[in-house]
């Protein structure tokens, strides 16, 4: 007798306003993903894009530490956030600003040991590749700061702030990749999009506050 298969209008809008806004924030998520590529295969070259790709692919070591302090940073805040504490909030602000500074130590790392990385899991003929390391594991940091503080609105089920930044930043990174691809070749690309990473995590930090 517990299972109740009335349809309930309320639940229905609820699901409805958290989840439809998150389509277009998918969208918008894949597009700042895949622009730089697709501009440098485009504007640059062929060969040029499969270099910066094998260096987008030991920057996504940043993607993975971020993702993984993400799976426990969530639940930690949602149940800071419910007993709504004043010293749980202080918590919750402390431990922010320490993975802001923490999160840009891997990058540093990273980027020391991107050559020998790519000389012996990748090959010599991607050792060019070392100059993209370092601005695509910072915009994946930048990532990791927007995914910090965006958990407060989803907590808030504002998803629909978090679609607007995403398609404001998308087009921000279209433009900021083309130009960059324009006037410094495929390095500008990977330092337009930590650019609009940048971006995407201060404008989602101030509506969060």
């Amino acid at each position: 007798g517990r299972l109740c298969w009335r349809i309930t209008p309320d639940y229905i809008k609820d699901a409805l306003r958290f989840g439809v806004p998150l389509i277009p924030h998918t969208i918008g998520m894949t597009v700042i993903a895949m622009t730089d590529r697709v501009l440098i295969a485009n504007l640059v070259s062929l060969a040029e894009a499969g270099v910066y790709t094998a260096g987008y692919q030991v920057g996504l070591a940043i993607a993975l530490l971020q993702n993984s302090f993400n799976q426990t940073w969530v639940p930690w805040v949602y149940a800071k956030l419910k007993g709504e504490r004043e010293e749980d909030k202080r918590a919750i602000v402390r431990f922010s600003y320490l993975y802001f500074v923490a999160i840009l130590v891997p990058v540093g790392v990273l980027a020391i040991i991107a050559p020998w990385v790519l000389q012996h899991f990748v090959g010599s003929q991607f050792s060019g590749a070392t100059h993209y390391v370092f601005w695509i594991g910072l915009g994946y940091a930048f990532n990791g700061m927007y995914k910090t503080v965006a958990v407060h609105i989803f907590y808030q089920s504002k998803t629909y702030l978090l679609a607007w930044v995403t398609a404001v930043t998308a087009l921000l990174n279209v433009v900021f990749v083309y130009y960059g691809t324009g006037i410094n070749g495929a390095i500008g690309a990977a330092q337009a999009t930590a650019s609009a990473s940048s971006f995407s995590s201060i404008f989602t930090s101030l509506l969060s506050a």
